[in-house]
């Protein structure tokens, strides 16, 4: 399983009951990391994983099911798609190339973040991400705020936010 890959808990896990939808939000060799979408504590889906994954020990912002072992552990989760065809745009965690790309709808407007660890995404990135994971129909732009009501918590992330027009 990739980071990003949307996974469905088949058994109860502490705090995690049978059916919880989740996103690997790390890789570390012999097994993954789980962020669980729990109703009383939701999956942060502004955060890109690389900034979940370190906030998480600290915050403790949604549980984690840490330990999942490849060779034993991933019998419990089930991988699920999230887009069934080209048209259908959903929300979650997805990689593309070296991004990490988040899709959300907030109050009925589509956001999507994407990411990368080490150097801002690139314009063709940005696009290619806008086209790939949102619905033709919208209009996107990157919002900058008045500095006080600006928030960075990741050096490397960008966000386009549905528009009206």
């Amino acid at each position: 399983m990739e980071i990003g890959q949307k996974v469905e808990s088949l058994r109860d896990f502490e705090s995690v009951p049978k059916g919880t939808f989740g996103y690997v939000i790390e890789d570390y060799g012999t097994g993954i990391t789980i962020a669980w979408d729990l109703p009383d504590k939701p999956y942060p889906r502004f955060l890109t994983p690389a900034v979940i994954s370190k906030m998480l020990a600290i915050h403790e912002l949604c549980p984690l099911r840490d330990g999942f072992d490849k060779k034993t552990d991933l019998i419990f989760l089930k991988p699920v798609e999230d887009f069934k065809n080209e048209t259908e745009f959903k929300e979650g965690v997805f990689k593309m190339g070296r991004c990490a790309i988040i899709v959300s709808v907030e109050n009925g407007k589509w956001h999507l973040s994407i990411s990368t660890p080490t150097a801002s995404p690139s314009y063709k990135e940005i696009k290619e991400a806008r086209y790939k994971f949102l619905p033709d129909n919208i209009v996107v732009a990157q919002i900058f705020p008045p500095k006080a009501e600006f928030v960075n918590l990741h050096p490397y992330c960008h966000h386009l936010w549905e528009i009206e027009m």
